[in-house]
């Protein structure tokens, strides 16, 4: 009877053992794509602020540098005229690149957030904190885009009034 019992035990504790390194790996698992997926997420957002501040940025030189080089080759100084047209142009390219710095900003913000989070007081505050971040990062971002897109008309339509 002994012998029955320490055998049941010992196949008890087996299933147990067996069901627990289980449990490891699947955590394992989950550990290493969460933080795979964290990685990626990092780099988009890095990857997107980046071309949205180059997109804006260069957009505005470019247009400055066009609108000189127009006017140097009809020999022409850069006239007001030229400048008020150009100035809703430039206007939505600064207000983007705006955005494209505060875009960096809050996702710095937002990421603390998620990463303090932890524990269970104020947790889900915090959740609830960090979310609003995102999509207040999101909207920025978005917003930024539009203004690109926008300014890109803007300046097609002064040019075509200048020229």
């Amino acid at each position: 009877m002994k012998d029955e019992n320490e055998l049941y035990l010992a196949k008890q504790l087996a299933h147990y053992e067996h069901t627990l390194r289980r449990a490891e790996i699947s955590h394992e698992r989950h550990e290493r794509w969460g933080n795979e997926s964290f990685q990626a997420t990092i780099m988009f957002a890095r990857i997107s602020i980046t071309a949205l501040v180059a997109l804006n940025g260069l957009a505005a030189v470019n247009v400055l540098h066009f609108a000189a080089s127009a006017a140097r080759e009809i020999d022409a100084p850069l006239s007001t005229k030229w400048i008020n047209e150009l100035s809703d142009a430039l206007i939505l390219f600064s207000i983007g690149l705006s955005l494209a710095v505060v875009t960096a900003g809050v996702s710095y913000l937002s990421q603390t957030v998620f990463t303090h989070h932890h524990g269970d007081e104020g947790r889900r505050k915090l959740l609830c904190a960090g979310i609003t971040l995102q999509v207040a990062a999101c909207a920025c971002a978005l917003i930024s885009l539009i203004c690109f897109i926008i300014g890109c008309f803007a300046s097609l339509d002064a040019f075509g009034r200048i020229a």
